[in-house]
């Protein structure tokens, strides 16, 4: 895909934005904005094309680390064994810890219940 927009490479991009170094998570939002493009990585994070572009370039004013747990579920493919459906991918594991209650399904209660508990949880719900 053509990016007229930019003159360079979201790597190299990141590469001068981090200091030379960027987080690894970083580097792999990078090489997927450069492979597809940022609105599609941003896509396949779950976050809008302005805030890939914020982060590639350390200028994201929020906390990162919900947006590194988005790459680091969705890019870097880790997978994470759940005490509840066993072995399950790092993505459909951070959608289970952001679902909403549903009180008609039993695994969704079970769920609910267990994820703020579990050792991969990235959100803490009050007991």
């Amino acid at each position: 895909m053509s990016r007229p927009d930019t003159a360079e490479s979201e790597m190299a991009t990141a590469r001068a934005a981090w200091n030379g170094t960027p987080p690894d998570w970083v580097q792999a939002l990078a090489a997927e904005a450069d492979r597809t493009s940022l609105r599609e990585a941003g896509h396949k994070i779950g976050m809008s094309y302005t805030s890939v572009w914020e982060v590639i370039r350390a200028r994201y004013r929020a906390g990162t680390g919900r947006v590194e747990a988005r790459v680091r579920a969705a890019l870097m493919r880790g997978a994470v064994a759940c005490p509840i459906l066993g072995e399950i991918s790092a993505a459909d594991c951070l959608g289970h810890q952001n679902a909403p209650y549903r009180g008609a399904n039993p695994v969704s209660i079970r769920l609910f219940g267990e994820c703020p508990r579990c050792p991969h949880s990235s959100r803490k719900r009050s007991a």
